[in-house]
């Protein structure tokens, strides 16, 4: 058993310290995370790396102040989730100060540029039919891939595929989100 899941045991377990381990061990981890989220957000974003990691950590502890995660790559992934969600809030709030401008279209690709929020927002309302057409495995793919910014091997990682299992899940969540997403324009 790693580090990471031995605290995030004693987290489960209700250690009252154990939360505190954990913030010291992965907060340098949920700072690229972070990074990474908001290099795809419009460079007025409200957010900064500091406030989206504390906003993630908040996600993260449920409603008794406990930790639940199983190890390491569940609770990366719930991170890329919770970070993944905090970005569609801001994108729905942007939105709702300010109506304007056509909607464009967006290439999924490794590294998040600045989206539109509408196109943010499209991509999000496509998931759930992604998850029901592919698979919750593809939808996880994406978020980890485009929302997260995670390369493509620790996504494998966090996962727990192969590379080359991977490559194909994100190549046809890909052409599918294509199409969902010209569907709507």
């Amino acid at each position: 058993m790693g580090e990471l899941t031995a605290i995030l045991q004693q987290c489960a377990d209700g250690n009252p310290l154990a939360p505190n381990h954990l913030i010291e061990r992965v907060e340098a981890e949920l700072r690229v995370l972070a990074h990474r989220t908001l290099a795809g957000e419009p460079s007025d974003i409200f957010f900064q790396t500091t406030m989206l990691v504390n906003e993630t950590w908040l996600r993260l502890v449920n409603d008794c102040g406990r930790l639940s995660f199983q190890n390491r790559a569940h609770f990366y992934s719930a991170a890329a989730t919770a970070m993944r969600r905090i970005a569609i809030d801001g994108a729905r709030h942007r939105l709702r100060l300010k109506r304007s401008g056509p909607v464009q279209h967006v290439v999924l690709d490794e590294i998040p540029v600045a989206i539109p929020d509408e196109t943010l927002l499209q991509l999000e309302a496509a998931l759930p039919e992604l998850t029901s057409i592919i698979g919750p495995l593809a939808t996880s793919v994406v978020e980890h891939i485009f929302f997260a910014g995670y390369s493509k091997k620790d996504t494998a990682e966090i996962l727990g595929i192969t590379e080359h299992r991977l490559n194909t899940i994100w190549e046809l969540a890909r052409a599918k989100l294509r199409k969902l997403l010209t569907k709507e324009l």
